[in-house]
């Protein structure tokens, strides 16, 4: 399992993996975003015990939004489902569906890939 890295930035984007965090660090790059702070938690089985550490990490209440990534696997909506059932663990905000907005503190979204 990852760990989180000490949170810096106010947007944390949380992903699956070297490949995800490689491609989204381009993009954030290539955008110019740099209030976004890339974070990988290893594989998609893992985020139910990365969340726990990160929601109790130093920093954790000056992030304003959090954006979950996760593969499909065999399932878009299985998947979906496992990354809801993580948040509510945690008692953070639980999107409705992928893509949407959560708001709560932080506002919370989350992208199956692909769906």
């Amino acid at each position: 399992m990852a760990q989180s890295e000490r949170i810096e930035r106010p947007k944390q984007l949380l992903v699956e993996g070297n490949d995800q965090r490689n491609f989204f660090e381009a993009l954030i790059k290539n955008l110019s975003l740099p209030d976004i702070q890339i974070q990988n938690y290893g594989g998609g089985d893992e985020l139910r015990a990365f969340l726990p550490a990160f929601v109790k990490a130093p920093n954790f209440d000056s992030i304003s939004s959090l954006g979950i990534v996760r593969d499909a696997e065999r399932s878009a909506p299985s998947a979906f489902q496992s990354v809801q059932g993580s948040l509510g663990k945690v008692s953070l905000p639980v999107p409705s569906k992928t893509g949407a907005r959560q708001s709560g503190n932080p506002d919370v979204s989350v992208l199956i890939l692909p769906d």
